[in-house]
């Protein structure tokens, strides 16, 4: 069964999302998860939390031709949760600074790493947003925008 282009490049981002949890970088990751319909998961400390956001149709950037292709921008939040215990000795926004950079660099692991294996035509990072709690969770959000094209009545379809 074939996947919506958007799917496929959600499916594409959590993948390299998961190389936080192998070690590979200064952070490691308990565990990436998108919520379910249920919110199966729990929080953690260490968490990388992936969620769909909004999707805007960019016009400027749609084409014309037989069919026309529509280009859309859908905004990514990833949330990386860090959950310091009360004698934890790290600076918070060492914390913050260095989960967040993990992050970035992790996605960013190609000169292409903005086509999400073809199915992209650009994307990029927007302003980080902390979302700190008052039971001393820290939250950085670090949004990314994708941009792709789709023929205009076939969302499963991609166009260049």
């Amino acid at each position: 069964m074939p996947l919506a282009v958007v799917e496929e490049i959600r499916l594409e981002l959590l993948d390299r999302l998961d190389a936080l949890e192998d070690g590979g970088e200064i952070t490691m990751a308990s565990e990436v998860v998108a919520p379910e319909r249920f919110g199966s998961y729990r929080p953690q400390d260490w968490q990388v939390v992936v969620s769909q956001g909004d999707t805007a149709i960019i016009d400027a950037l749609s084409m014309p031709g037989n069919p026309p292709a529509t280009c859309f921008e859908t905004v990514f939040n990833i949330r990386c949760r860090n959950m310091p215990s009360e004698t934890s000795t790290e600076e918070r926004d060492t914390l913050k600074n260095q989960f967040s950079a993990d992050v970035r660099k992790v996605v960013c692991t190609s000169n292409t790493w903005y086509s999400f294996g073809g199915f992209a035509i650009d994307a990029a990072w927007l302003n980080h947003e902390l979302l700190e709690t008052d039971s001393g969770q820290i939250v950085v959000n670090v949004p990314l925008a994708i941009r792709y094209r789709t023929n205009e009545g076939d969302p499963y379809t991609v166009r260049g």
